[in-house]
């Protein structure tokens, strides 16, 4: 389809909003009831700008169309000014990062460990834990009744559980 959706937070909304009012007020013809109404038809780039016709542009500004392909050359060039000081920006960020690693983080010691560190290391080891008995062991072995405790299965027919059938002549 070609689309390319931008999802975003609120946060980076209001920023990107931002960012494209100071951007089209430096584009030329642009007012600024003309940056507000190309935000809201979700141009929020120069980039976003470089894709629409200078007609249809002159359409949504009220300029002419001369005048709305001024405002897309100019904001093809900033367009490629733009990605560049990025691409820029990313690079230094980028060095810093090689240049200043994040510090390693603090590895945890275990209450054993903490122990011998306060205690000294004569500290007595944790005593292991004792497996846990079986259902033999606590109830006997002879905890479940036998066959011959069990009451004798009553069997009944269906004569007896819902009375006589009615249906027979």
């Amino acid at each position: 389809v070609g689309w390319d959706i931008e999802i975003m937070t609120h946060d980076e909304l209001n920023e990107g909003i931002e960012r494209a009012e100071g951007w089209f007020l430096a584009a030329p013809n642009v007012q600024p009831e003309m940056v507000e109404t190309l935000i809201e038809e979700g141009f929020l780039s120069y980039d976003d700008l470089t894709f629409v016709e200078g007609a249809e542009l002159a359409e949504l500004t009220g300029l002419t169309e001369e005048q709305g392909n001024e405002i897309i050359a100019y904001a093809e060039e900033a367009a490629v000014r733009v990605e560049e000081e990025t691409r820029i920006a990313k690079a230094a960020e980028e060095q810093e990062r090689i240049n200043n690693p994040a510090p390693a983080p603090v590895q945890r010691r275990t209450a054993t460990e903490r122990a011998i560190e306060l205690l000294g290391p004569d500290v007595a080891a944790p005593a292991e834990e004792a497996p846990a008995p079986s259902a033999d062991q606590i109830f006997g072995e002879d905890a479940a009744p036998a066959e011959a405790d069990q009451p004798a299965e009553v069997k009944l027919t269906a004569e007896q559980l819902f009375g006589p059938d009615e249906t027979e002549p």
